[in-house]
């Protein structure tokens, strides 16, 4: 059972998880202590939800669900919550085990304004932490007839509209196609520009100085260059053609020799790389960086790499397994190639941040053994040993941009050999999870990432060679949870309680657990990066049975104390928290004969500024309550009936009716019922 103002209108809300029927309920607060529009969430059949608690999963400041489903489910289930308070079954979290999750709790373990998942299990030794991940899924919306065999995307905005554009080189077509990007996301029909040869990559710039882009083409097989100038009208001019010396495999564009003038780097057939310098009126001086040789050089990438303000570029070499760096001068010239070893046979490049440390890095998609390969960039031109990760047959694409709006790079791959993409979700310290793969269509050769519709997150467009067509991949919101970590509580521990807190001040989320099968409670002091150090327990006696924990400051020392309602012994153990961050002198106060408490919770029940203490017992149907004197000692227990054969098994407080009293809320087990008791005085 939860309280919380789940639809935003300032009046308390119960939320209840019945075992029996597969569904919670929902009973809406109103101003007169009156309950409305009781309303049912469905959960699966024969789910049997256990316990339930609140977070916010997606950081968007609205109140989640998580739910213990125990046997025969052994699930937790996520369910996102809206400002009208109604939830949606996001995402069912698979176990580690078969052993039914019995506890639930949510926490911050990290400070990223996102809540983690604590579960404890029926007839298990340890709990899990659940993390949550945007995964960024996406989903194809437009797909494109194209031409015979398109090769390479360009994405730009060539009309200056404020929506993307893509210009698609067609080898086989013998021509460029330009699609017009509209408000949606979607794009007009193509444009096409015959080139009259095999065109083989394109680059996108404003290369005769009059603030309109145009596109250059490196065509194969054949000894020229040609460019499109663009016009004011969304259409470009007939091919102007440069006599070249040899073909170009690739190319990319940038001011290399800062005269404010676009400039072409490129690799040709016979493996020389030359500079085509611009001059104003859209022509080129060509110089040679490296002579003929027999690398197999393919692809061309453009950034500062040393942080000098100078545009160096790197170029992936296929055959000799390596990547080469040159550095820029600023004056069209540049160092000897430095050589890093990558994966076998790499292919394509992107360059980017990906590890947050303002240095730019390499992913290189290597063919050889179907993985990409990281190298991170220390920011002076150098760079570390290469990280490997997998991917599908044939990486041929590669791109990199933020999938799940984490703000983590990611690495998106288009595998020409599997007909799918690969997304390898970035963690921002430069190492990648394992991919996420999404069908395209026969032969992915090209791809891009862009928000086309302009609702937040990137979306995908892939150039398939094998059938011809140009696809939209639009990206949207999934999250799922990923186990990160497993706490060992102890051989027969059974945990039955779980509460998150900072315990030692460290401003890390710690968690605490009730283990009812080794009778004591254990803590586990978090660092702050879902890493804990190992548990710590205190006995709360023989045969004492712990079933449920919970915190607060009982002497006023500022320092969270600890509570426990022992199912076995008929009591509650107080634990005081010391300067040392340990939990000593344990004290015990009976609850009643045969009273078997099950439950609870702590709130200063007489607005003396003192907390106080109340449990519920099972089997007597009763509550009680220890009132605090501020100082750990609380005096003997108060008891108030229940209705006969009520078994209470939850409670909550909060004030229901706004007078400054706390009131209490139980949950019935015998009676299928829930009691509301109102403090009068």
């Amino acid at each position: 059972m939860l309280i919380n103002d789940i639809n935003n209108d300032t009046y308390l809300d119960i939320i209840t998880a019945n075992y029996a029927t597969d569904d919670l309920t929902v009973f809406f607060g109103e101003d007169n202590m009156n309950f409305h529009d009781e309303i049912k969430i469905q959960l699966n059949t024969n789910s049997h939800p256990l316990s339930i608690t609140f977070g916010d999963f997606n950081n968007d400041q609205q109140l989640d669900l998580a739910v213990a489903l125990a046997a025969p489910s052994n699930q937790i289930g996520m369910l996102l919550g809206n400002e009208h308070g109604s939830f949606i079954l996001q995402d069912i979290i698979q176990n580690r085990s078969n052993s039914p999750p019995l506890i639930v709790s949510a926490g911050d373990f990290n400070a990223d304004g996102q809540s983690e998942i604590v579960v404890a299990y029926d007839s298990s030794d340890s709990i899990d932490m659940f993390i949550t991940y945007n995964t960024g899924t996406f989903i194809m919306t437009y797909k494109y007839s194209v031409g015979l065999s398109p090769r390479y995307v360009v994405l730009d905005y060539l009309n200056n509209d404020s929506y993307i554009d893509i210009i698609l080189v067609e080898y086989d077509s013998y021509d460029i196609r330009i699609f017009y990007g509209k408000e949606n996301g979607s794009f007009t029909d193509p444009r096409v520009y015959p080139t009259d040869v095999r065109p083989h990559y394109a680059a996108v710039g404003d290369f005769n100085s009059d603030h309109r882009l145009d596109v250059v083409v490196g065509n194969s097989g054949v000894h020229i260059l040609n460019i499109f100038f663009g016009y004011d009208n969304d259409t470009f001019s007939n091919p102007i053609t440069y006599s070249i010396d040899d073909g170009i495999r690739h190319l990319a564009a940038g001011d290399f020799n800062e005269d404010n003038r676009l400039d072409l780097v490129a690799v040709t057939e016979s493996q020389t790389i030359i500079l085509f310098q611009g001059l104003s009126n859209g022509s080129f001086f060509v110089t040679e960086i490296k002579n003929r040789s027999t690398d197999d050089q393919r692809f061309i990438v453009v950034a500062d790499f040393s942080n000098d303000s100078h545009l160096d570029f790197v170029i992936s070499n296929y055959r000799n397994n390596y990547v080469g760096i040159y550095l820029g001068y600023g004056n069209g010239s540049f160092t000897q190639q430095i050589t890093y070893y990558v994966d076998s046979h790499p292919y394509a490049l992107a360059v980017g941040d990906l590890n947050h440390d303002n240095c730019l890095d390499i992913a290189a998609a290597t063919l050889g053994y179907s993985t990409v390969t990281v190298i991170l960039g220390y920011g002076n031109g150098s760079f570390a040993e290469k990280k490997i990760f997998p991917v599908g047959t044939l990486p041929v694409s590669i791109a990199i941009g933020d999938c799940n709006n984490d703000n983590h790079p990611d690495i998106i791959v288009a595998n020409n050999g599997d007909n799918f993409i690969s997304i390898l979700l970035g963690n921002g310290d430069g190492s990648f999870r394992t991919q996420i793969t999404y069908t395209t269509g026969s032969g992915p050769r090209s791809l891009a990432i862009h928000d086309f519709n302009n609702d937040g997150y990137r979306d995908i467009v892939v150039a398939n060679q094998g059938d011809a067509s140009l696809v939209i991949m639009f990206g949207q919101q999934n999250l799922v949870f990923q186990k990160q970590t497993t706490l060992s509580t102890g051989n027969s521990s059974r945990s039955r309680s779980v509460v998150i807190d900072d315990f030692n001040s460290d401003y890390h989320m710690d968690i605490i657990v009730a283990n009812s099968g080794t009778n004591n409670i254990g803590i586990f002091f978090g660092y702050g990066n879902f890493t804990f150090a190992n548990q710590i327990t205190y006995s709360t006696g023989n045969n004492s049975y712990p079933y449920s924990v919970a915190a607060g400051c009982f002497n006023n020392d500022t320092r969270l104390d600890l509570v426990t309602a022992n199912y076995g012994s008929d009591s509650i153990s107080i634990f005081l928290n010391d300067k040392s961050n340990s939990f000593i002198n344990q004290r015990t106060y009976s609850t009643g004969s045969s009273s078997s408490p099950y439950s609870v919770t702590v709130g200063d029940f007489n607005n003396d500024n003192n907390l106080d203490i109340i449990v519920i017992n099972n089997d007597n149907n009763k509550y009680g309550v220890f009132l605090g004197h501020g100082d750990g000692i609380f005096d003997s227990v108060i008891l108030f009936a229940m209705p006969y054969g009520s078994h209470p098994s939850s409670l909550a407080l909060a004030d229901f009716n706004h007078d400054g009293k706390v009131d209490i809320t139980v949950m019935n087990n015998g009676t299928d019922s829930l009691s509301l008791y109102i403090q009068t005085c």
